[in-house]
């Protein structure tokens, strides 16, 4: 199992990243190449190895967040988080 780095922050608001849980609950960790959604801004980010062999944050290209646009399972996700962090709220 590949440790996640403790030091992730979100690529699009800074928001410490500290751990990953996957949407549908079945605990799988997350990998290389897996999607990430911030909990505080819902922004897109991919999880990579970094250079300790851990896995990192990397921001998402515009490409990818064209795609992730119209994929509507993401969409609800973000929406969901937008709904329910106080970040949104003004």
């Amino acid at each position: 199992m590949t440790k996640i780095n403790p030091h992730n922050r979100c690529p699009e608001c800074g928001y410490e990243v500290d751990d990953a849980s996957e949407v549908g609950g079945s605990g799988d960790r997350p990998e290389p190449g897996d999607l990430a959604l911030c909990i505080r801004c819902a922004g897109p980010g991919f999880y990579e190895l970094d250079g300790l062999g851990m896995l990192s944050l990397r921001l998402a290209t515009v490409e990818e967040k064209v795609k992730l646009s119209q994929d509507e399972e993401v969409q609800a996700v973000r929406e969901r988080i937008e709904a329910m962090s106080g970040w949104f709220t003004p």
